[in-house]
């Protein structure tokens, strides 16, 4: 076996090398050698080769660019020849040069489709990948280096990735590089012992996951008893707006016609609050204008009955004040319990738990507690399923294998059948590091350390967990809500929820567009591919209600319908899709539509990104 190193195509003499092969890290050589007087010394970005031949047959065992050159003399002292110091990165350092301005990857196209979009940025490269790859989500990428890329691919698709010392960029699955030997018992692949080690880092067999409470926001009701309605003249007076019932127009300001019963008159009020009288000027002041801070919807009950909700959720909506000069119209929180403003208005906050594999109520012990933070999560049981999602993450009780070798061939990234009976270890290993130190006339021994398993994720692997509740983490399928720019990626991958409501329903009287109950805006920081999924059905048989998608430039007023689902008739809840584009900085919300005057809309729904 001889090692033999060129600094830019020139032949040097080795003194020293050390290299330190790391899956899913730059790889690096440190390289001593001796320059004769009047030789140029090697510069920043020349490019360090090393080539082993073994048996007549060269290989690159190392192949980068250096970094940090040093020149001094011998023992400190000028003389003839000088010595010489580098230290060089592996040729996946060329990703950390250029920043990609935008890239846009369609939805369905080849992890290889991908990875040969970025070549423009890595001059030199040549793709080696073979297979097709995974089919991608749609992915939009701005200011980002094509490292970052790269490894948004990796973590988007579970996939390894390398640029070799031959300028050769390649994806591959974890456990499909199979090394070109194994060890089993006594073999001789391996010098000496080896070495296996467990270890329980962050180890934990118990699991409190502590998620969010929803921001509420606030409301209050308003009704009366079958039969009981408005008098004239009667006002209700809702956060600084006051509305004045009269029995008769023409109407002026904020006056409202008293209707035939009372459920009328409330819908009324709520069309005032909700939408404004312009396009109700038969039964209301045209001049009036939607809350600017509450709306309303009719709660379609027998007896007469409206919410009025705030438009923002929290506790600033508990300021706002609602009082009445009514006799037989009351406003009332649950319970019937009346209150001059609305109530119940509430921050999103940390302030729920569910405990996974709960030991201490068994009365066990050797616990092991985490805690994980999942402020994104709202509900017990996608804070379980987290949860469990962690502890098989941190119950895991790690295998490391280490051992030392003269044989070649070996790269991070390959997997290798390791079989030592002694050290009760067979299983199928993943290499994760490979070290050595050449010295002129030593045996090139390498020490050699691999993981049980197939899969890697690197140093942090445990914080997975972290980006599925919405903290940082740096391996991950990405599910994100809306976002982009920023030197980030998005991924299209997540749902984007409307509202709606499984026991409140929309009743416009006269039939009418009319936002869902509890409906949510969901605004598009950036153009993607979406489908709109909800559930369709009328509160009363034999009525026909549709349903659509509205979009808004400002959030306030939605002109724009952008598609609507077929009609559903009856009470029967059923399933609508509908494709969209969202386009970036619009909102977009959905609208049901009653075939009569006044019957109910009944609707939920969300969008998910394709």
């Amino acid at each position: 076996m001889s090692i033999s190193v060129t600094v830019d195509g020139v032949a040097r003499e080795v003194q020293e090398l050390t290299i330190s092969q790391a899956q899913n890290n730059r790889d690096r050589a440190t390289f001593r050698f001796m320059v004769p007087n009047g030789v140029p010394t090697p510069t920043i970005d020349d490019e360090l080769i090393v080539t082993e031949t073994r048996n007549s047959v060269p290989y690159r065992i190392f192949g980068g660019t250096i970094k940090n050159p040093v020149v001094s003399g011998l023992a400190g002292t000028p003389t003839e020849a000088y010595e010489c110091n580098v230290s060089a990165l592996d040729f996946n350092e060329l990703g950390d040069r250029q920043i990609v301005p935008k890239m846009t990857i369609a939805k369905d196209t080849t992890l290889k489709a991908a990875a040969g979009m970025l070549l423009p940025y890595l001059p030199g490269v040549t793709l080696t990948m073979s297979p097709n790859g995974p089919a991608l989500p749609e992915l939009v990428y701005e200011l980002m280096t094509v490292t970052a890329i790269l490894d948004d691919l990796c973590q988007n698709t579970g996939w390894l990735r390398n640029i070799n010392y031959e300028k050769e960029l390649d994806f591959w699955q974890p456990g499909t590089w199979s090394a070109p030997w194994n060890i089993t018992d006594h073999d001789g692949n391996t010098v000496g012992d080896v070495t296996v080690s467990q270890s329980r880092t962050d180890y934990a067999n118990q699991v409190l996951v502590r998620f969010s409470e929803h921001a509420r926001a606030a409301y209050q009701y308003m009704g009366c008893d079958i039969g009981e309605n408005f008098h004239n003249e009667e006002e209700v007076t809702l956060g600084g707006v006051t509305y004045q019932f009269l029995s008769s127009g023409p109407f002026d300001n904020n006056e409202i016609l008293i209707g035939a019963t009372g459920n009328v008159s409330l819908q009324h009020l709520a069309i005032a609050i909700a939408y404004g009288g312009e396009n109700f000027g038969s039964i209301m002041s045209t001049s009036i204008t939607p809350h600017s801070e509450c709306t309303a919807w009719d709660m379609g009950r027998p007896a007469p009955m409206i919410c009025v909700k705030a438009k923002t959720a929290g506790a600033s909506g508990n300021s706002i004040g609602c009082t009445t000069t009514a006799t037989d119209v009351f406003w009332y929180g649950e319970g019937t319990v009346p209150h001059d403003h609305l109530y119940e208005g509430a921050d999103e906050g940390l302030s729920n738990m569910v405990i996974v594999n709960d030991l201490t109520a068994q009365g066990q012990y050797g616990i092991y507690s985490r805690i994980v933070d999942a402020p994104t999560i709202f509900n017990a049981v996608d804070a379980t399923a987290l949860g469990e999602q962690a502890l098989s993450v941190y119950s895991v009780v790690e295998n490391e294998v280490t051992y030392q070798t003269y044989r070649e061939g070996l790269y991070p990234g390959m997997t290798q059948s390791i079989q030592v009976t002694d050290r009760s270890i067979n299983a199928s290993c993943l290499l994760t590091a490979i070290n050595y130190n050449i010295r002129p006339g030593d045996d090139q021994r390498r020490t050699v350390t691999a993981i049980a398993g197939t899969k890697y994720d690197g140093s942090k692997w445990r914080d997975m967990y972290k980006t599925w509740s919405g903290g940082t983490g740096s391996s991950a399928q990405t599910v994100a809500w809306i976002g982009g720019g920023g030197g980030t990626s998005t991924v299209a991958v997540g749902v984007y929820p409307f509202g709606g409501s499984r026991a409140l329903y929309i009743t416009p009287n006269p039939k009418a567009w009319t936002p869902i109950a509890e409906w949510v805006p969901v605004k598009a920081t950036m153009r993607f591919s979406a489908r709109v999924r909800l559930w369709l059905w009328a509160r009363g048989a034999g009525i026909v209600v549709s349903g659509r998608l509205t979009s808004s430039s400002d959030g306030v007023t939605y002109g724009t319908v952008v598609g609507t689902v077929t009609d559903v008739t009856g009470p029967t809840p059923t399933e609508r899709t509908l494709d969209f584009t969202a386009e970036a900085d619009t909102y977009y919300r959905l609208e049901g539509y009653p075939g009569v005057d006044g019957e109910g809309v009944g609707c939920v729904g969300y969008a998910e990104s394709l």
